[in-house]
């Protein structure tokens, strides 16, 4: 492949994996590396499950942006001139298991799922309260576990031999989980939202859609914004991330309708006669 020496860009394949046994299969790559995020995915017992669907190539965009970046640091700094980037579906999402790979040729033993807990660390696991809605929490660090337990009026549980270290905790989870099921089951997600954030507990709530959209957090920053729309009226979009502070970006308009803007990029051509249409949907005639 000829490259420009002053140029850099993410290789656009058509196939997932450039090189390697199954170069030749298409969107193999993602399709691969869904299935092992899969396995460790969900409760226990039952089946594997899917999670965010997509994330292959979410991933691989997000990898490619900082391989371009890279790679035209490598110009700049006059190390040489551009160069391809081979970057498949595979490795970027391969990459989300962490030590997985690592802890599987130390032990000798594959990782069961464990549904919203932690194989490592405990307590780290989604509780449902009063109201039916569910709050997320994490506090395998000592001094987060010693807080908790203050906060759910348990403090004997610091010195208890079951809960007194993170190992003792990950071997008695499922004790430990009932001791904190039962606080959150007495108490509405605001009711325990409050009192973890008096105490500096580590916890969150499991929002839907509908609750992120009115999110102050998403509110204050203007993560989605609403772009008119012919069809809708308006549409949320996600806003540009991330921001830079000279030059945080913005977005001008979303995106255009299928041939939009046809007449103006053939007319800079030369080829107007192109774009035209009598059987266009257009009242003009502009495809």
């Amino acid at each position: 492949m000829n490259v420009d020496p002053k140029l850099s860009a993410a290789e656009a394949l058509v196939k997932a994996i450039r090189t390697g046994e199954h170069s030749a299969a298409v969107a193999l790559g993602g399709l691969l590396a869904e299935d092992v995020v899969l396995d460790t995915n969900g409760p226990m017992p039952g089946a594997p499950t899917e999670a965010i669907r997509g994330r292959a190539d979410v991933l691989r965009r997000l990898s490619g942006n900082w391989a371009v970046t890279m790679a035209l640091r490598h110009i700049e700094v006059g190390r040489g001139g551009g160069q391809v980037i081979d970057l498949s579906l595979f490795e970027p999402l391969l990459s989300v298991l962490g030590p997985s790979g690592a802890d599987y040729k130390l032990t000798g033993q594959v990782p069961e799922r464990v549904g919203s807990r932690s194989p490592i660390m405990a307590p780290r696991n989604v509780y449902r309260c009063r109201d039916g809605k569910f709050v997320a929490l994490s506090a395998a660090m000592q001094s987060m576990t010693e807080k908790l337990f203050q906060a759910i009026g348990r403090s004997e549980l610091i010195i208890d031999p079951r809960f007194a270290t993170n190992a003792a905790r990950v071997s008695n989870v499922d004790t430990l989980d009932d001791i904190i099921a039962a606080f959150m089951a007495d108490r509405t997600l605001e009711e325990a939202l409050e009192l973890f954030d008096a105490a500096g507990v580590t916890v969150g709530p499991v929002c839907t859609i509908a609750d992120l959209l009115e999110h102050p957090f998403v509110r204050e920053r203007e993560v989605l914004i609403s772009l008119p729309d012919r069809d809708m009226g308006e549409v949320p979009m996600h806003n540009v991330v991330p921001r830079l502070s000279a030059s945080p970006g913005a977005i001008r308009s979303p995106a255009p309708r299928l041939g939009e803007h046809n007449a103006e990029i053939l007319e800079a051509l030369g080829r107007v006669e192109l774009a035209y249409r009598p059987t266009a949907r257009r009242p003009d005639g502009w495809y």
